[in-house]
């Protein structure tokens, strides 16, 4: 008995279950009759929401319909991995690589250094570094805090709990920068410690953080940081203070998300709606010995890093609101007789940057920078160019 196996074929609607159709197979009609030819295999790149209204290759571009959208090119997927490098950046000696936190601006990063002279070092490819600023903002800054957004990077310079914080700003080359304004001791809280700041639409936002009494002031500027209005008293967050953290706050959905550490040392995810008139904490690390924690957002994912109390790893959470967390990943493991640092984050070009130690658990102590990347997975997308009816189109090309 000899079955057909091609049919006529009908005009499909997007249901699969109805209607004659062949499975990675093409209709080839000739003479002799219709035959079913294995079409050529097929990688998946992206998929449209709606049913498909046509598909046509302009000017080395896909242009297509997809419901009731028309589509132009195609982001393809990324494969996610980890990659580690060695450190070439080690500016203290001995091993200790990048201390201190960083600011992107997608392109480049930078990271400061003080205790006397402030420097500023930046990197175009996040292993290189170069110094690109030196000069005296103030002495016994330690780390000066780094920030980016409204177009500036920006650095706070922080004395300690009783003097004066000043902020400077520089463009994106991070070769110069102008002082702006000066947060006097005696409009700040008792023994603060260095800001929390963020960026919402075109303004600039600062909290500082008083211990003994635990009081919290906020500063908000419209100007790019020269004119400051405050001090408003907000969120009473903790009896024993928050008084370091991962002070850029990083904006995800409706809220501003950060790293804060409490009384005893412990880091916690903080988060705030309201620009921290109340401030709210999302659930524990993945692992219940994490110490340490660095926060970033990437797409429409928010991604918090630590490592567990006897330093054997690093590993990430990530969270799609904010609130609730998936567990588990490890992106660095320390090597025998060592312990391993996380000490800082960035993130750039699509892709979170780690900055880890791995050093020997007994004298001499010997440690060794790495630098690892982390490139998350990502499902391709047809960019949106505008919204037309839903339809079957048939395109149409002019040699002009």
């Amino acid at each position: 008995m000899r079955l057909p196996v091609v049919s006529q074929i009908s005009t499909k609607d997007g249901v699969s279950a109805k209607n004659a159709r062949l499975t990675n197979c093409l209709k080839e009609s000739k003479k002799s009759g219709d035959k079913a030819v294995i079409r050529p295999g097929l990688v998946l790149q992206a998929e449209g929401s709606g049913v498909g209204g046509g598909l046509v290759a302009f000017s080395n571009e896909l242009v297509s319909v997809y419901g009731a959208t028309l589509g132009f090119s195609v982001v393809p997927p990324v494969e996610g991995g980890i990659t580690e490098y060695p450190a070439t950046f080690d500016p203290y000696g001995g091993g200790l690589g990048l201390q201190g936190y960083t600011a992107s601006d997608d392109t480049n990063i930078i990271v400061g250094y003080g205790f006397g002279p402030t420097a500023v070092y930046l990197s175009s490819n996040y292993i290189d570094y170069s110094s690109v600023f030196s000069g005296y903002l103030g002495s016994g800054t330690n780390f000066p805090i780094v920030g980016y957004g409204l177009g500036y990077y920006w650095l706070f310079i922080y004395n300690g709990g009783s003097n004066d914080v000043k902020l400077y700003r520089s463009d994106t080359t991070a070769s110069s920068f102008t002082l702006v304004h000066t947060f006097l001791n005696a409009s700040l809280p008792a023994n603060h410690g260095r800001p929390f700041f963020w960026f919402s639409g075109t303004d600039m936002y600062a909290t500082f953080i008083g211990i003994s009494p635990n009081t919290n002031y906020r500063f908000s500027s419209s100007d790019n940081g020269a004119t400051w209005s405050g001090s408003t008293m907000v969120a009473d967050i903790y009896t024993s203070g928050y008084a370091t953290g991962q002070w850029q706050m990083t904006y995800f959905g409706s809220s501003f998300y950060t790293v804060m550490f409490d009384g005893s040392g412990q880091s916690h995810i903080a988060y705030t709606s309201d620009n921290f008139a109340t401030v709210s904490f999302s659930s524990g690390y993945g692992d219940a010995t994490w110490s340490s924690g660095y926060l970033t957002k990437l797409g429409s994912t928010l991604y918090r890093f630590y490592i567990d109390g006897s330093g054997s790893y690093v590993k990430y959470d990530s969270s799609t609101d904010g609130i609730t967390w998936a567990y588990g990943e490890t992106v660095f493991t320390h090597a025998t007789g060592k312990v391993c640092t996380l000490k800082s984050g960035a993130t750039v070009d699509g892709v979170i940057v780690l900055y880890i130690t791995d050093a020997l658990s007994a004298s001499p102590y010997t440690s060794t920078p790495y630098v690892v990347v982390l490139t998350p997975t990502s499902s391709g997308s047809i960019p949106a160019l505008a919204t037309i009816a839903t339809g079957l189109y048939d395109f149409a090309q002019s040699p002009l």
